[in-house]
């Protein structure tokens, strides 16, 4: 219960991750086509939530073709599954399960399906980064979007790696001296180096962090974004 209410959207500590990733994914998807979403540790629903009431306000909704929302745990997918399919009834969701550290398309998600993939702090915990990103990159359409929303870690320690650093899952990871150099949150500048070595373009981190640090230096919860090019 402790988890659950932390990374609810009743929690404003935390739901501000899921509102800066969802605007930033809502401004990226194109204006008339419809479009096919893929989201990545999706736990209990929150950030799907959020994103699912942004498509209604900016009037998208019904262009809504697909949307897998994916939680390899199945309490926290079954848990929002419930809630989301009440809430949003009338949408194409599917709650899949999805492993981002072995091959998607041996998962079921072909190459080139989707417009969006999006993920609300999972990417970081990736085993081997690269491979992530490569497989979420394979997903996409040309011209879609990866949105992560992430903590990003500055000269100072990130304080919810208090807790994190006792999990396996956060500490063993594959590390990688240009773009991972330790487990965890990563740096924008390391986001940067990570989404261009998977040959994203358009690398973008919202808001600009350097500014927003000068106006509140303990703000954490950014977009990393990054489109896929023609090959």
């Amino acid at each position: 219960e402790l988890w659950l209410s932390y990374f609810n959207n009743g929690n404003p500590a935390y739901a501000v991750n899921n509102w800066v990733a969802a605007q930033a994914a809502v401004q990226r998807l194109d204006g008339s086509a419809k479009f096919r979403i893929l989201e990545i540790g999706a736990g209990a629903g929150s950030a799907s939530e959020i994103l699912l009431g942004l498509l209604h306000k900016h009037g998208i909704a019904d262009r809504l073709e697909r949307y897998a929302i994916s939680e390899p745990s199945p309490f926290f997918r079954r848990r929002g599954e419930r809630y989301l399919k009440r809430r949003f009834a009338e949408l194409p969701l599917e709650f899949v399960t999805l492993d981002i550290d072995r091959p998607w398309q041996a998962q079921g998600f072909a190459d080139g399906e989707f417009d969006l993939v999006f993920g609300v702090n999972v990417m970081h915990v990736a085993k081997d980064l690269a491979f992530s990103l490569d497989e979420a990159r394979a997903a996409l359409r040309t011209g879609g979007w990866l949105v992560l929303g992430e903590c990003l870690r500055a000269a100072k320690p990130v304080f919810p790696e208090l807790i994190f650093q006792t999990l396996a899952s956060f500490r063993d990871v594959q590390l990688d001296s240009q773009f991972r150099p330790q487990p965890g949150f990563l740096s924008a500048t390391h986001w940067q180096l990570a989404l261009a070595h998977a040959r994203f373009t358009g690398i973008e981190i919202e808001p600009e962090p350097e500014r927003l640090r000068e106006i509140c230096p303990n703000f954490l919860a950014y977009a990393v974004a990054g489109q896929k090019p023609r090959e």
